[in-house]
């Protein structure tokens, strides 16, 4: 066999779970964000942050070079092989063509695509070893969380070395080792209909990221049955969906849940179904339970306190909304929820601050506000021409 179709592996998988401000200033070049450590034995948990805040502002700049840097492939591979029996000629093969194949960097570009956002939530160090949590929002408002493990190595400074993919539910290095063996056995079996389709998934990834839905999902619909209920290529199943009727978002949801019922993955991949179907309920409890498992997040109190207004439940989605506000004060959303509950309940002054507190700190800019309709009541108030006047004086935090 050649080892084309082996080198796809790992190069289909992480297309497959890359799809959901810019630091400024003199950045290192990759080799200094790789390497700038004294010795492996004084590592401390101070130099991994800065590591880890080297790798999340190289990829906010899209710079697929230094984030490849950061990245430990060999570690990553050898972890998903470990244990598992191969001939010496398989494995020197897969190793070869998945670290020639194998690009972290290029696929997180791609995943954020030109308007998302990689964000640092914490760091620390959990039996011993050094984990970071970090989310990705991509430009389609897809959200998904990635927990690195951070290792030193022996020349100094450090690598990732394994990544946590909330979106699948698994380790990387677990679903590179996953269908590896499913690979391996789909060989063993003469299922040739899997071997030689296991390329498609690579290109249904790469389609689906590139915005061809229908085509993703055409491709997806020429693949063995076998292939169809691997994991990796129903989440693929489900992201499609999501930009795709109500009809063809419940069927790749409801087949996933009854496929996995039980798998950690669950609540990412059925969030959307929940909103865009308006279960409020069930979109809420889903969120508590991301909340649970992922920590203190303001994105998601701020999604959650959207979740409320929903209902109508207002002072809940208030109090969401200072949450977000009081987690992470250099996002924008909770105090666009908090202007929304102002216009809603008529409180001008309230609207007004805000207008110029998002103004001020974060850009925004209203100059055709009053010609929307939405603001009509606002517009007709004392608290507007007062606005109008002193729009650029800077407001305080709420």
């Amino acid at each position: 066999m050649s080892w084309s179709t082996v080198r796809v592996l790992p190069v289909t998988i992480v297309l497959a779970l890359c799809a959901a401000t810019p630091v400024t200033g003199d950045e290192p070049v990759a080799a200094e964000i790789a390497g700038t450590a004294e010795a492996v034995a004084v590592a401390t948990l101070d130099r991994v942050r800065t590591f880890v805040g080297r790798y999340e502002a190289a990829v906010n700049r899209r710079d697929a070079e230094a984030i490849r840097a950061c990245i430990d492939g060999e570690a990553l591979i050898d972890r998903a092989q470990h244990g598992i029996e191969l001939t010496e000629e398989f494995r020197r093969g897969f190793r070869e063509g998945a670290l020639q194949g194998f690009d972290w960097g290029a696929s997180l570009v791609a995943g954020l695509g030109q308007g998302g956002h990689y964000k640092l939530l914490r760091v620390e160090r959990v039996n011993g070893e050094f984990h970071a949590l970090l989310r990705l929002v991509s430009d389609q408002g897809g959200v998904n969380y990635h927990d690195i493990e951070i290792a030193p190595v022996a020349a100094g400074g450090f690598r990732i070395v394994d990544v946590y993919v909330y979106l699948s539910g698994e380790r990387l290095s677990d679903t590179v080792r996953r269908s590896l063996e499913q690979f391996v056995a789909a060989m063993q079996e003469g299922d040739k209909a899997y071997v030689e389709a296991y390329s498609k998934i690579g290109a249904m990834a790469q389609l689906m990221q590139s915005g061809h839905f229908q085509e993703a999902m055409d491709l997806y619909a020429l693949m063995p049955e076998s292939l169809q209920r691997e994991k990796m290529v129903m989440i693929l199943r489900v992201q499609c969906a999501t930009q795709m009727s109500d009809e063809v978002i419940d069927a790749a949801c409801t087949e996933f849940r009854a496929a996995y019922p039980d798998d950690a993955c669950v609540d990412l991949l059925t969030l959307d179904q929940q909103i865009v179907r308006g279960q409020w309920d069930q979109a809420r409890a889903t969120l508590m339970r991301i909340k649970a498992a992922v920590g203190p997040d303001g994105y998601l109190d701020d999604l959650i306190a959207n979740v409320f207004l929903q209902e109508g439940r207002l002072e809940d989605a208030r109090a969401a909304a200072m949450q977000a506000i009081e987690v992470e004060p250099g996002l924008d959303g909770g105090y666009w929820t908090l202007l929304e509950l102002a216009i809603r309940q008529d409180a001008h002054g309230e609207t007004a601050r805000l207008l110029s507190l998002l103004e001020s700190r974060f850009g925004w800019t209203f100059d055709e506000l009053a010609t929307a309709p939405a603001y009509a009541a606002f517009v007709a108030s004392p608290a507007y021409e007062q606005w109008v006047s002193t729009r650029r004086v800077t407001s305080v935090e709420p």
